[in-house]
């Protein structure tokens, strides 16, 4: 099947949201790393929900390749803005 697009989604509540989406998809995950990120498929189209405390709670499992730009890649900070 064709990817038709992804959204990602960054949480503060990892756990609580994977049950949300799970009931409202009415549907598992199709992948799933640990518990940084998991992602469904509804008709060919992704939605990632991102964990944004797994990097901070799991600094030693945490591989960087390339430049780090907080701006993107600080998932607490993006979860934590209003």
């Amino acid at each position: 099947m064709i990817n038709k697009g992804s959204i990602y989604l960054v949480v503060m509540n990892f756990d609580e949201s994977l049950e949300f989406y799970k009931n409202l998809f009415e549907k598992d995950v199709c992948a799933q790393n640990k518990n940084r990120f998991a992602i469904f498929d509804i008709g060919g189209f992704s939605l990632a929900i991102m964990n944004s405390l797994y990097d901070i709670q799991n600094p030693d499992k945490v591989v960087t390749k390339g430049l780090r730009y907080d701006e993107y890649d600080n998932y607490y900070e993006i979860a934590s803005k209003n």
